[in-house]
């Protein structure tokens, strides 16, 4: 109920793929040298299977499709890791990976955007991704209570630290204890 109630509010915020990312830092260091003909390539091949995927929906090839996005936008980055796209892609990925409930998957690209693109324009997503992800698929209350936690402090004017917050007072509590308490209130 209570994931019901969260991806129905933040849903589509979670999933808009905002591709304005801070271009004038390069955050990982020793880029690879690349061929330009391959390069838009994998770009072309990466916006392929996005676009393909909005438009099956809830098709059994979906998840065939998914698992290429995944293992596509990762060796994208893996091979051009300072480029612009990377962290965006990174993103990408770790929503296939839930999306195929490879939670740890998802939670390991998470920490990677953390640690090598700490300028991300979208990183209080990857943050709320990340506890959302601890709380509701792998039932990790107390890590998701440290990344909520770090959502308030580190971006404490976003949206998403209030939504942390609410998060927060409810987590322990089961979905009846939260309707309860809302019904409470009115």
């Amino acid at each position: 109920m209570k994931k019901i109630l969260i991806l129905a509010l933040f849903g589509p915020f979670l999933l808009s793929c905002n591709e304005n990312v801070d271009t004038e830092t390069n955050e990982v260091k020793n880029k690879k040298e690349w061929n330009r003909a391959d390069y838009e390539n994998e770009k072309a091949e990466i916006e392929m299977l996005k676009d393909s995927l909005i438009k099956l929906g809830p098709d059994p090839k979906a998840k065939e499709y998914s698992q290429d996005l995944l293992s596509k936008t990762v060796q994208f980055a893996d091979n051009y890791p300072g480029d612009e796209q990377s962290p965006e892609f990174l993103f990408m990925a770790s929503r296939a990976a839930n999306g195929l409930g490879q939670y740890s998957k998802s939670i390991e690209i998470l920490n990677r955007i953390i640690l090598n693109y700490e300028n991300y324009d979208r990183l209080v997503d990857v943050y709320f991704l990340k506890a959302f992800t601890y709380d509701e698929d792998l039932k990790k209350k107390p890590e998701a209570k440290k990344v909520y936690t770090e959502i308030i402090q580190k971006f404490p004017k976003d949206p998403l630290a209030e939504q942390s917050k609410m998060l927060l007072e409810n987590l322990y509590l089961s979905d009846e204890e939260i309707i309860e308490k809302y019904q409470s209130k009115n």
